[in-house]
């Protein structure tokens, strides 16, 4: 029974329950892949490696012959039980076009995948960005106001896709402005300046 309450109080969060001691049940490490067209930017591709101990959880109610391997209905579990209720919180990823925020209400092309006992989230979020021969600049950072999960980056953890036609320059830095948890805690961003060459 104790263990039962336990997983519940850890999956509560993706089920908008209050959480009354916020600090960190779930750690996730993450990357982007900025990926582009003839026109300027499309989105963000999105992978996000979750704990073990977390893994474990949400597997036992979704990948119900414990193979570790996910087909397309446990995939579609992993979706509806856990990642769906994301939106309410827009997917831990905050985003603003040269100083406008921009307001994220879905995410496309989910899956989901089972590597060394973790469960991997792969998916993309649209960003459509037209981009000319004037400096266009993106903030992106990836946290959880909430602080009941830890999202940090991956050893590599931005990467381009299909961008030959834009000069693109990419730093990292502390965002004070989305202070979180009582302003105790300032994420990290990814700032692009990007512009068009061909």
């Amino acid at each position: 029974m104790k263990k039962f309450i336990f997983y519940l109080s850890m999956v509560s969060f993706y089920w908008g329950a209050d959480i009354i001691f916020a600090h960190p049940h779930v750690f996730i490490e993450s990357s982007i892949t900025f990926v582009f067209n003839e026109k300027g930017l499309i989105g963000l591709k999105q992978k996000w490696i979750l704990d073990e101990f977390f893994s474990n959880s949400l597997l036992i109610e979704t990948n119900k012959d414990g193979d570790e391997r996910l087909n397309d209905q446990e995939i579609e579990a992993v979706r509806a039980f856990a990642f769906e209720s994301l939106k309410n919180y827009q997917f831990f990823t905050n985003i603003k076009i040269d100083g406008k925020t921009i307001e994220i209400k879905s995410a496309k092309h989910f899956f989901a995948e089972i590597k060394q006992k973790k469960l991997i989230y792969h998916f993309f979020i649209e960003c459509p960005i037209h981009i000319d021969q004037n400096t266009t600049t993106l903030l992106v950072s990836i946290f959880d106001k909430s602080y009941y999960s830890s999202i940090v980056p991956a050893k590599k953890p931005i990467r381009f896709e299909n961008s030959d036609n834009f000069l693109i320059h990419h730093q990292f830095e502390k965002i004070k402005e989305w202070a979180y948890y009582n302003d105790m805690l300032i994420p990290e961003g990814i700032i692009l300046k990007m512009k068009r060459i061909k």
